[in-house]
C-alpha cells in the first residue's frame, strides 16, 4: 500500500497506459482524479474499475491542447484537494503521421501543444500547489520516439517527446528545492489503441523487428515503473528518465 491516501492526478487515462496506473496506483491505496477527452466510455468503464476499492473517484473532460481547460482543471482540483501527492502526465499522443514536407504549423503547433505545452501548464499549476503544501512527485510520459526520432511520419511528435525528456530534467533540477521529485518514462513499442490508431500493420511488424526482447511491452509494465518513480521506492531519483522499451533503444 504505498500509496495509502495520496492523491494522484492522472492525465489521458481513459486507455493504454494512464489507465493501468489508475488502477494499480487504487489498488495500492491511492485516491485518483483523472481525465480524459474523447474516450468516454473508457474513463466510465475505469470508474467503475475503481469503485470497488472505494478510493476517491474524480474523473474530468478535459482537452489538453485548450490552455484555459487545462488551467480549469487545476481550479477544479484545488477546490475538491487542497493539493496533489503525485502529478502523472500521461495525456499525449501522435496526432497524425505526417512526413516532413507535409507538416504545417497548425498541426506542428497543435502536436507541441499536447505533448509538450500541457505537461508544462499542468506541472506548473499543480506544482504550485504541491510547493504550498510541501512537496509531491511528478512523472512525465515520454517515448522511446525521443530518442531516435521515430517512426515514419512521427518527426513533430518525436520533438515533443525529446524535448518533454529535457524539460524533465530541467523541472526536476529547479524543483527539487520545493521537496517536488521529477521524473520521467519513456516507453517502447506498447500495446495499447496508439499503434491502432496511428500504426499500420507493415510499420508495426518494421518496429517490432527493432526490439530485442522481440514483442510489444504491456501498459501493465509500463503502469508498474510509473508506480516506481511515483514512489518513495525512487526517492534518489530526480531528472531521470527510464527507458522502458524492451533493449529498442539502448544507451
Amino acid at each position: 500500500m504505498r500509496f495509502q491516501n495520496k492523491r494522484v492526478l492522472i492525465t489521458g487515462a481513459g486507455s493504454g497506459i494512464g489507465r493501468a496506473a489508475a488502477r494499480l496506483m487504487a489498488q495500492e491505496g491511492a485516491e485518483i482524479a483523472f481525465t480524459y477527452h474523447r474516450n468516454e466510455s473508457g474513463a466510465k468503464e475505469l470508474e467503475k474499475e475503481l469503485i470497488p476499492f472505494g478510493r476517491t473517484i474524480l474523473p474530468f473532460r478535459v482537452d489538453m491542447t485548450q490552455d484555459r481547460q487545462i488551467v480549469k482543471l487545476a481550479e477544479w482540483i484545488g477546490e475538491r484537494w487542497d493539493s496533489v501527492d503525485i502529478l502523472i502526465n500521461n495525456a499525449g499522443g501522435l496526432v497524425e503521421r505526417m512526413m516532413f514536407f507535409e507538416i504545417t504549423k497548425e498541426k506542428w503547433d497543435e502536436i507541441m501543444a499536447l505533448n509538450l505545452w500541457s505537461v508544462f501548464l499542468l506541472s506548473q499549476k499543480i506544482g504550485a500547489l504541491m510547493k504550498e503544501h510541501g512537496g509531491g512527485v511528478i512523472v512525465n510520459n515520454a517515448s522511446v520516439a525521443g530518442r531516435f526520432g521515430g517512426g515514419a511520419g512521427a518527426l513533430a511528435y518525436s520533438t515533443a517527446k525529446g524535448a518533454l525528456i529535457t524539460m524533465t530534467q530541467a523541472m526536476g533540477r529547479e524543483l527539487i528545492p520545493h521537496n517536488i521529485r521529477v521524473n520521467a518514462l519513456a516507453p517502447g513499442l506498447i500495446d495499447t489503441p496508439f499503434h491502432e490508431r496511428f500504426t499500420s500493420p507493415e510499420l508495426l511488424q518494421s518496429l517490432l523487428s527493432r526490439v530485442p526482447i522481440n514483442r510489444m511491452g504491456t501498459p501493465e509494465e509500463m503502469a508498474k515503473v510509473i508506480l516506481f518513480l511515483a514512489s518513495e521506492d525512487s526517492s534518489y531519483l530526480v531528472g531521470a528518465t527510464i527507458d522502458a522499451n524492451g533493449g529498442m533503444w539502448v544507451i
